[in-house]
């Protein structure tokens, strides 16, 4: 299965903006409301951009998913309807509408003009197209989320050595290097610094926050890239996904024959894993340590007194791979020791 991810930078729509901060524009649809919905997709893309993300999967060259999405960090504040016709059996409205960032601490949609009054249909605007904002974020961040940890590590696996230890047993060292696709890593915090919401000040203590670091940004200083949220909801997918046992770090080493039939599978947990290397959690923070780096030994002990003896004669291709716990099957091994 292949999966080609694409994203196209923020681009900015030119459309004309009146000294009060409403942009005039046209939206068609088969109804009124999804003209006006057309409506506001255009006012927001052309006020605060958009990042358009494209994930393509294919498997045995058949395209089974192709994804676009679409998104903007705003939300329609106000509009005013200017004019509404018919063409071509399709319903044209013209709309001035006030785009707000949707980037804000503290979540105040509207603020009423009366003490009883309350304008349901901008009320419901405001929080539809802010909701429908926050859901493409999810899904446009869920696109690389996806690739962990399969495209978030890269492992090297160094020259093998074959040894005989204090009992006679045949054993296969597999030297090899682990740490972060440094692509990955850029393009999660290229991802972080546009869905950020919270108060990006130094002295701003948002809800949750992501630190980084070996993402070739953030502080000339101290190297890091700090990234504050104020959406409680995508600080859980991030953590969860890092943090969560079905996608918990797996390194696996497959043994074949001459004929490309497995001899061996098995599973190992990577010393700095649990030691808190690559990432580590504390409550609604996460740190990823993107410049981690495991130098470490895999070890295959064959018995000299068991059936296993004659597989060294079989042995063709000695493969290490990166793999999550949800994909193991059979007991996992620690790796304690570096090399």
């Amino acid at each position: 299965m292949k999966k080609a991810i694409v994203f196209l930078c923020l681009s900015l729509a030119s459309f004309f903006v009146y000294a009060n901060n409403y942009t005039r524009v046209t939206g068609i649809g088969n109804t009124f409301e999804e003209a006006k919905l057309k409506a506001f997709q255009i006012a927001i893309e052309s006020k605060v951009g958009s990042v358009i993300a494209s994930e393509r999967e294919t498997a045995n060259l058949n395209l089974i998913r192709d994804d676009i999405v679409v998104y903007s960090a705003g939300y329609v504040d106000d509009y005013k309807l200017i004019s509404q016709t018919y063409e071509n059996q399709k319903v044209k409205v013209v709309l001035d509408v006030l785009v707000s960032s949707s980037k804000i601490a503290n979540r105040l949609l509207s603020q009423s003009k009366s003490a009883k009054e309350f304008d349901g249909d901008k009320n419901f605007t405001r929080y539809d197209t802010f909701i429908k904002e926050k859901n493409d974020s999810d899904r446009i961040f869920q696109v690389i989320l996806n690739d962990y940890p399969f495209k978030a590590y890269d492992i090297e696996q160094k020259p093998y050595s074959l040894k005989i230890d204090a009992y006679r047993n045949a054993v296969i060292a597999i030297p090899f290097e682990l740490r972060f696709n440094k692509h990955y890593i850029r393009s999660l915090a290229e991802m972080l610094n546009i869905l950020q919401d919270g108060n990006t000040s130094w002295n701003a203590r948002p809800i949750g926050n992501i630190v980084m670091t070996g993402a070739g940004t953030g502080s000339w200083l101290t190297g890091k890239a700090h990234f504050k949220f104020n959406d409680v909801k995508l600080i859980e997918n991030v953590q969860g996904t890092f943090g969560s046992q079905q996608n918990a770090l797996r390194i696996k080493l497959t043994i074949k024959d001459k004929y490309n039939n497995v001899i061996l599978e098995n599973w190992y947990i990577p010393r700095s894993f649990y030691g808190e290397n690559f990432y580590s959690i504390s409550k609604d923070d996460l740190y990823i340590h993107g410049e981690s780096v495991e130098k470490n030994l895999i070890r295959v002990v064959i018995l000299s007194d068991s059936a296993e003896y004659a597989m060294l004669r079989d042995i063709d291709k000695i493969e290490l791979s990166i793999d999550r716990w949800a994909n193991s099957r059979k007991e996992n091994i620690w790796l304690n020791q570096d090399k």
